[in-house]
């Protein structure tokens, strides 16, 4: 049987895990990251729209997401769904496929002009997207706020070398690879999900 690693930080769904099992699969759930909250101050002042980049930012500020009163824009259905659990509904909702191309589908929606021009970006303290870019291609003043940040997992060497084989890979972000990069071997089957993921894939271990 085939061990597949998910490294995603939340515990996958039941239901996900019982349909790898069907296909022959051991799930085992080792988390590449870990969280730690930030106490930034949230302060909306001349903000005239919220940008929400992941469920675990709208958790971490829905104290002050409640407190306002304009559009919140987030990256994905999953971020909006997170946002229903607190009472809030999305005004913008993006297809998941990444921030750039969601504000560009309103760019393109309003005849090439953004909407607004300042935009308060709440996310973790490492962003998956340049902001001075966002910033520069929109014409934007953004504003980030982090109210979270990831560090690396740490786990015991001779451990991973325990764990059986074949294994495949599941990764989430570039960070997430990062974190495992000198424990995947040339013959591992690795699924990389999101554009940040690829990239880091891609640059650190993938061979021809």
């Amino acid at each position: 049987m085939t061990l597949l690693i998910d490294t995603r930080i939340e515990t996958p769904d039941s239901d996900w895990v019982k349909e790898q099992n069907s296909q022959g699969f051991e799930v085992l759930h080792l988390p590449a990251l870990e969280v730690e909250s930030l106490n930034t101050i949230l302060d909306w002042s001349g903000v005239e729209a919220l940008f929400l980049a992941s469920p675990r930012a709208v958790f971490l500020a829905q104290e002050k997401l409640k407190k306002f009163d304009g559009p919140i824009w987030v990256v994905g259905p999953g971020t909006a769904k997170t946002l229903t659990t607190i009472g809030l509904k999305a005004t913008e909702v993006g297809d998941g496929s990444g921030a750039f191309p969601f504000l560009k589908s309103l760019q393109s929606r309003d005849a090439g002009t953004f909407p607004i021009s300042v935009l308060a970006w709440i996310s973790a303290e490492e962003t998956a997207v340049d902001l001075d870019f966002i910033a520069t291609q929109f014409q934007l003043e953004i504003r980030h706020f982090p109210v979270y940040r990831t560090v690396f997992k740490k786990y015991d060497f001779s451990y991973m070398n325990s764990l059986s084989k074949p294994r495949k890979w599941f990764f989430y972000s570039g960070r997430a690879v990062e974190s495992f990069a000198s424990f995947i071997s040339p013959e591992d089957d690795v699924v990389c999900i999101g554009k940040s993921a690829e990239q880091k894939y891609d640059e650190l271990i993938k061979r021809d």
